[in-house]
Formats: C-alpha cells, structure tokens, sequence
C-alpha cells in the first residue's frame, strides 16, 4: 500500500513539480503568444513574429531619426510640437530598449539568454505603440513621413 503524504509535505512535493512546470513554460517562449497593437495574435517563435520584429524595428529606426532631424532644427516647431516629439523620444526610447539590446547583442554576435530574448519579445508591441505615437507626434509637428 503506497503511502500517501498529508499536511504540509503534501504541498511540498506538489511545489517543486509547479516549479518545473512554469520553468519550462518560460524556456520554451516559441510557445507564448503576442498580440501586436493592432490585435493581431501570434506565436513568438514564429516567422510571422519574427517578421513584425524587424518590421517594428525598422519603424523605430525611421520613426526616431525623423523625430532626432526635426528636433535638430528646432526653429520651425513651436513650444507645444517640441515638448510632444520629446515626449514621444522618450518614450519611443524606453518602450525600445530591449528590442535595441537584443539586436545590438545579434549583430555583434551575442546571445544574450533565453529570459532577455523573451523579455524583448514581449516588448515589441508596446514599442510598436510607441513608433505609432512618434508619427502621431511627427504629423502634429507638420513633417510629412513616407
């Protein structure tokens, strides 16, 4: 007859199998879901993913060198245009800042680890938002985009 554990060692044994569980869950990120900013849904290690992660990493690229060029020159904005392409800089900036490092550590040849790349890859929507808001920022300030 198999001995049965109760009590408090009961929920220790049943811990430490959650554990492999959620740390499994978390390695293999292919499997996560991420919802882009217009809803679409999609597999993180997919080719569908990997394709809107350079497609909104181009956009960042061109969204923040057109707000840097039009904050260079700053005699043709008024007060409100400047204070609203900083604010969208600064946020462009932060809501990037992983996708950034895990393409800087790729070209130099880097990994990184798994939870960084993981990270950054839940990142991307919202650095998505954020370039949208750039060009918001960039068409209130009368720049015309391509």
């Amino acid at each position: 007859m198999a001995h049965r554990t109760e009590g408090p060692n009961r929920l220790q044994n049943f811990i430490p199998r959650w554990g492999y569980i959620c740390l499994f869950a978390v390695m293999s990120g292919g499997c996560a879901t991420i919802e882009s900013a217009d809803g679409s849904s999609m597999r993180m290690g997919s080719q569908a993913f990997r394709e809107y992660s350079e497609q909104v990493f181009r956009l960042q690229n061109r969204i923040a060198s057109d707000i840097a060029f039009a904050l260079d020159d700053p005699a043709r904005l008024d007060a409100a245009q400047i204070e609203g392409l900083e604010d969208a800089d600064t946020a462009l900036f932060e809501a990037c800042a992983l996708l950034n490092e895990v393409a800087i550590r790729r070209r130099d040849g880097g990994d990184g680890g798994i939870f960084s790349g993981i990270k950054a890859a839940r990142s991307v929507p919202e650095c998505e938002s954020a370039a949208e808001t750039g060009r918001g920022a960039l068409r209130a300030a009368g720049l015309a985009l391509d």
